[in-house]
C-alpha cells in the first residue's frame, strides 16, 4: 500500500512551489493595498467657487462698525469743512480750491477740475465767484500764452494761511502713514466694495442707475451741491 503523499509527487506537484506561489500572491496583495488604495482615497480639490463659498462671512457686528466709521468719516468731513470755510467766509468747495492752489500752485481750469472731480463748467462758476471776491485771478502761463491758470491773489494767500488744515489733507496724511502692504490691501477692499455698490445701483435702478454712475464717473456735480 503506497504511503501518503506519493500521489502528489506522482502528479508532479511540488509543495515548495505551492508555498512560493502563495507568498507571491500575498506580496502582490500587500503591494496593491499600500500603493493603490491610498491614491484612490485622496479627496479631489474643491472648485474655486466652492472654496469661496466656504469662506466665512464677516460678523454682523463687524459690518455695523464699518458702516459707523464710514458714516462718521463722511459726515465729519462735511461738517468740518463747512466750519473751517465759514470762518473765512468761504463755501466748502472754495475752501478746497484755496488749499489746493496753496499746496499745488497755479492750476489750469482742466487741472483743477480733475483734482476736485467736477466738470469744467461747474468749476468755472466757482472760480468766477472767487475771482469777483478777489480770492483768485486768471493769469496767462509764461510757458504757453494759450494756457490760462488759476492763481491765488494776496487775499487768497492770506485766507489759506488762516486755515492751517483742510479735511482732505488730514485724510491724505492718515493714508500715507500706512505701510505699502496696508495701503495696497485697503485699495483692493475699497475697489471691491465700490464694484458691488455700483452693481447694486444698476440692479435696483436699471438705466437710471447706469446714467447716474456715468454722471459720477465724469465728475459732474451740481453747482448747488458744491456751493453748500
Amino acid at each position: 500500500m503506497p504511503r501518503r503523499g506519493t500521489p502528489r509527487k506522482q502528479a508532479g506537484i511540488d509543495r515548495r512551489r505551492i508555498i512560493s506561489y502563495t507568498k507571491l500572491q500575498d506580496a502582490h496583495k500587500s503591494a496593491r493595498y499600500w500603493i493603490v488604495r491610498p491614491v484612490t482615497r485622496l479627496a479631489k480639490k474643491p472648485p474655486r467657487s466652492e472654496a469661496s463659498a466656504r469662506r466665512p462671512k464677516p460678523q454682523s457686528n463687524d459690518v455695523e462698525e464699518i458702516l459707523k466709521i464710514l458714516v462718521f468719516l463722511y459726515t465729519e468731513n462735511r461738517r468740518f469743512t463747512k466750519q473751517l470755510a465759514a470762518r473765512a467766509s468761504l463755501t466748502g468747495p472754495q475752501l478746497t480750491v484755496v488749499k489746493m492752489l496753496e499746496t499745488m500752485g497755479d492750476l489750469s481750469l482742466s487741472e483743477l477740475s480733475d483734482a476736485i472731480r467736477a466738470q469744467n463748467s461747474t468749476v468755472t462758476g466757482i472760480v468766477d465767484r472767487m475771482e469777483r471776491e478777489e480770492i483768485v485771478e486768471r493769469v496767462r502761463s509764461t510757458e504757453d500764452r494759450r494756457v490760462v491758470r488759476i492763481h491765488l491773489t494776496e487775499k487768497g494767500q492770506k485766507l489759506a494761511a488762516e486755515i492751517p488744515i483742510e479735511p482732505i489733507t488730514i485724510f491724505r496724511a492718515a493714508l500715507e502713514s500706512l505701510s505699502a502692504n496696508e495701503a495696497h490691501d485697503l485699495l483692493k477692499m475699497v475697489n471691491k466694495i465700490s464694484s458691488r455698490v455700483r452693481a447694486a445701483i444698476v440692479a435696483g435702478m436699471g438705466e437710471q442707475g447706469e446714467a447716474l454712475l456715468t454722471k459720477l464717473d465724469d465728475g459732474e456735480r451740481e453747482a448747488a451741491n458744491l456751493e453748500e
